[in-house]
């Protein structure tokens, strides 16, 4: 590739071959009149500090801070690079490329060095036709290639310089084709930014956290970021852009490296965007318009050309389009997940099916067992409880059949097939973008949040329905059958708030017992047999168990 300058190509537009190239265009008549009245008569003069020449008359250039001037300049080198093309180019997919113009900013793109001069040759004929030339003191040749060639490139007898980079539009480009270098360089200069404000306005205390932010997000920000869009970012060009970003924002809360603050516990303080997020949203919205652009236009073509060739058996190199892929998932990630079940591993869980055989082999064994030898196991309560229930659990464990299934994570239970036909109508929307315009992405994006608004409600609602209706009384019932404690009888429904009241019925009513039954539990560990103790001429029994009320 070949990066040519032109010499002051805007105030060296002839007005005569300007005249021409419109009328070439279709600008004719009182429009072209129209134009012309503005360069007609037009003078200069020349102003060194509060001295001034006299006028003279300007027949040679554009006017400087026309609106219209930056039109007719395209214009011009439109029809430059028109009559300038040839067979050479680089192809990407079915386009051949063979220039690329912005403003006065020319590549020319070649596959060899003798198809490069020949299209150096022919621009530089055009634009000797059109008034300007090319300098040659700055235009200079780049060979990307993974081995270094040469490439001698003349332009009227001189030789122009090749150079392993080059800066073009402010991005840095180099032989090996990769972006490392302009990273490391925008961090640089963002480093160099922040330095020059630190003692300016950093460290003035008189300056709100709110104005050094301003400062932060309109000046190192877009210092930082230019060009971010084709930023292909491994793992150590991520780490130095926080660590540059933490470098400063870490001085305005007042925090040091030292103190061995979380970045995330400045970004809350601060409340601004992490740096990298911010990056992360201008590459997707450039994806967008990548896959929106119509057919013809030269970025998403080159976007969406597969390149030829053959890469070496070396590693693999990072590249845009697997990149923006990336970026891509967390949109679509959580559709794939509900329609596909799930895209994690499923847990493994052992559950226990009960069957009519199974109930009736529970209630055998706790025929079988021996009840009695709790009463003299211990005179706390809480010991009493725990070893009863975990019997009854061993048993029943021992008992029933186990069956092991298979368990997808659910962490959104409310999600429902309402919310997938949203899911899916959203990202056919923005696949198919391109020919339906803006309208029906956002009317699928408010689909969808409100098809979610809607599921949590619903979810909200079968939740509480299950917690009133839910059989509460036979948790009630199970603690009775245990301390044989016997509650008032009242017409109390399920979803009754009554039940409350019944259950601090239960725990006093074991409470009193506990207190009560102290001398009666003693007695009764002591004597292991188990035999019932008189007491005050009544028969106390210490938490007698039948063997027809546990089962």
């Amino acid at each position: 590739m070949c990066f040519v300058d032109l010499e002051k190509a805007f105030d060296r537009v002839p007005c005569s071959i300007l005249w021409e190239v419109l009328w070439e265009y279709g600008v004719r008549g009182p429009l072209l009149r129209a134009v012309q009245s503005l360069y007609n008569r037009s003078r200069s003069l020349v102003r060194i500090a509060n001295c001034k020449s006299d006028l003279f008359p300007v027949h040679v250039g554009l006017q400087q801070g026309s609106p219209l001037s930056p039109v007719l300049f395209i214009v011009f080198m439109d029809r430059i690079s028109r009559r300038s093309q040839g067979l050479e180019g680089v192809r990407f997919g079915d386009h051949r490329i063979s220039s690329l113009i912005f403003a006065d900013d020319v590549v020319l793109l070649a596959p060899s060095s003798l198809d490069l001069q020949h299209a150096l040759g022919r621009f530089s004929a055009e634009c000797e036709a059109a008034g300007i030339r090319v300098s040659t003191s700055k235009s200079e040749a780049m060979v990307l290639d993974r081995n270094k060639v040469a490439c001698t490139l003349q332009v009227g007898g001189e030789v122009l310089p090749q150079v392993e980079e080059f800066k073009y539009l402010g991005v840095l480009f180099t032989s090996e084709g990769r972006m490392d270098r302009e990273i490391d360089r925008r961090i640089g200069a963002a480093a160099a930014v922040m330095r020059s404000m630190y003692r300016s306005a950093v460290v003035k205390k008189e300056l709100s956290w709110k104005a050094k932010l301003s400062i932060y997000q309109l000046i190192c920000v877009p210092t930082l970021t230019y060009g971010h869009e084709l930023w292909v970012m491994p793992e150590r060009v991520r780490s130095r852009i926080q660590a540059a970003e933490m470098s400063f924002l870490c001085r305005v809360v007042g925090h040091s490296l030292r103190d061995r603050v979380r970045s995330s516990v400045n970004w809350e303080e601060l409340g601004v965007e992490p740096l990298l997020l911010h990056i992360k949203r201008g590459q997707l919205r450039w994806l967008r318009h990548l896959f929106r652009m119509p057919p013809g236009r030269l970025p998403g073509e080159v976007f969406r050309a597969c390149p030829t060739g053959k890469r070496p058996q070396t590693a693999t190199r990072h590249n845009l389009t697997a990149r923006l892929g990336n970026l891509t998932m967390p949109l679509f990630s959580s559709c794939q997940n509900i329609t596909k079940g799930s895209s994690r591993k499923p847990a493994q869980r052992e559950v226990a099916r009960w069957m009519d055989q199974s109930v009736a082999a529970l209630q055998d064994v706790f025929d079988d067992a021996d009840w009695d030898m709790f009463r003299c196991s211990s005179d706390d309560i809480n010991v009493f409880t725990e070893a009863v229930v975990g019997i009854i659990w061993k048993l029943a464990d021992d008992t029933v059949q186990k069956t092991i299934i298979r368990t997808f994570p659910n962490q959104k239970p409310w999600v429902d097939k309402t919310i997938r036909d949203a899911l899916r109508s959203r990202a056919t929307a923005y696949n198919v973008g391109l020919a339906s315009g803006d309208m029906d992405l956002y009317a699928a994006s408010y689909n969808f949040r409100k098809a979610v608004k809607e599921a949590k409600q619903r979810y909200g609602r079968k939740l509480e329905s299950q917690l009133q209706q839910s059989d509460s009384r036979s948790l009630w019932q199970g603690l009775r059958t245990i301390d044989d404690n016997k509650a008032p009888t009242s017409g109390i429904s399920n979803a009754d708030s009554s039940l409350a009241d019944e259950l601090n019925f239960e725990a006093a009513a074991i409470n009193a017992n506990a207190n009560a039954n102290t001398n009666a539990i003693a007695n009764a560990k002591a004597n292991a047999s188990g035999y019932r103790q008189e007491e005050n001429g009544n028969t106390k029994n210490a938490f007698i168990i039948s063997e027809h009320d546990v089962s």
